[in-house]
């Protein structure tokens, strides 16, 4: 019998209030989070994840939940990521995930958008999914009469992950 799995695609919403807002226009403070934001790499999702399994479960969940999480991928641009675990412990994962409010220095949380048995359905419900989003994006930029650059780099990259998508399926690093 083969090892069963979950595939969990998440969005994560950040906030901290130096990102979303910008009370202090130009401060130093504001760029050098924004710098980290884009530098925040899938060990950072792991090791979140990781400390909050410990947290919320102790020694018993660190021995049964760990050998099955994995992070399967992970997009600082588009805040996108995918991570595996067992099957049967699907609940306590959407459990933890629920919970998990941190990423490295950042205050998150992570939206469940799909949870599937295969890579193969996650990508597919990704590459609808920025689909739809690409198409908000366009619909809220020609709402609005200002087009700033960082609008215009959000679109950019949900465009180029769905070219990707479609295009290439070495996308996700499968272990």
């Amino acid at each position: 019998m083969r090892f069963k799995r979950r595939y969990f695609c998440l969005e994560i919403l950040f906030h901290d209030d130096s990102l979303i807002s910008a009370k202090s226009s130009a401060s130093l403070d504001t760029s050098l989070n924004k710098i980290k934001l884009h530098k925040l790499k899938h060990t950072n999702l792991s090791e979140s994840i990781n400390s909050s399994i410990e947290k919320m479960y102790g020694d018993y969940g660190v021995s049964t939940m760990m050998p099955s999480f994995s992070v399967i991928y992970f997009n600082s641009s588009t805040n996108i990521a995918i991570i595996r675990s067992a099957r049967d412990l699907k609940e306590k994962f959407h459990n933890l995930l629920m919970f998990t409010n941190k990423l490295d220095q950042f205050d998150v949380t992570f939206r469940v958008v799909h949870v599937s048995g295969s890579i193969k359905k996650c990508k597919k419900f990704l590459s609808i999914y920025c689909q739809k989003r690409l198409s908000e994006l366009h619909e809220s930029q020609s709402k609005s009469i200002l087009f700033n650059e960082e609008n215009k780099m959000v679109i950019d990259v949900y465009e180029k992950l769905l070219e990707v998508s479609l295009s290439n399926d070495n996308l996700f690093n499968m272990k």
